[in-house]
C-alpha cells in the first residue's frame, strides 16, 4: 500500500495460477467510495465492513466468515476475511473508508526477516498485535 492505491492479495494463489487470474488486485482507495444510499436506493445487504477505527471485535467471531464492502455502485463488491493474516486493522479500516493516511509520523521497522525463520518471523507479527486474544487476556489479568 502506497497510501493512494491498496493491494489484495489472495490466498488461493496456487489455484488461480491454474487458472491463469492474477495472484493479486491493485485499487486505488478513492473508487473504494460507498455508494449512495437512503431514499430509494435498498440496504446494503450481509455484513458490512467496519468504516471506523476501532471497531467492535466481537463481530469477528459471528456466524459469517467475510465482510462485504461495497463500492461505486450497489452491485459492486468484494468480500474481506474477517480473520485475515497479517492485517493491520487501522491502516486497512481507513483505507476502506477512504481515509487520507499520512505517514509522515510512523514509525517504521527495517526487519531482517531473511534471517528468522517463519515461526520467528510469525511470533514476532503475534507479539506486536496489540489486539491479539493473548493480549487482550494479558491486559484482562494485569487489572
Amino acid at each position: 500500500m502506497t497510501g493512494t492505491e491498496l493491494t489484495f492479495v489472495y490466498k488461493n494463489q496456487t489455484t488461480r495460477k491454474f487458472r491463469a487470474d492474477a495472484t493479486e488486485a491493485t485499487m486505488m482507495i478513492s473508487s473504494l467510495v460507498n455508494p449512495p444510499q437512503g431514499g430509494q436506493y435498498r440496504p446494503l445487504p450481509g455484513s458490512l465492513f467496519p468504516e471506523k477505527y476501532p471497531f467492535d471485535y466481537s463481530e469477528q467471531n459471528s456466524f459469517t466468515y467475510f465482510w462485504l464492502k461495497y463500492y461505486i455502485s450497489q452491485r459492486s463488491f468484494f468480500a474481506i476475511a474477517k480473520r485475515p493474516i497479517y492485517v493491520n486493522y487501522e491502516v486497512l479500516c481507513n483505507a476502506i473508508s477512504t481515509e487520507i493516511i499520512d505517514y509522515s509520523q510512523a514509525e517504521i521497522w527495517q526487519l531482517q526477516n531473511d534471517e528468522m525463520t517463519l515461526p520467528e518471523f510469525e511470533e514476532l507479527l503475534t507479539l506486536q498485535n496489540e489486539y491479539s486474544v493473548e493480549n487482550f487476556a494479558l491486559r484482562y489479568y494485569q487489572l
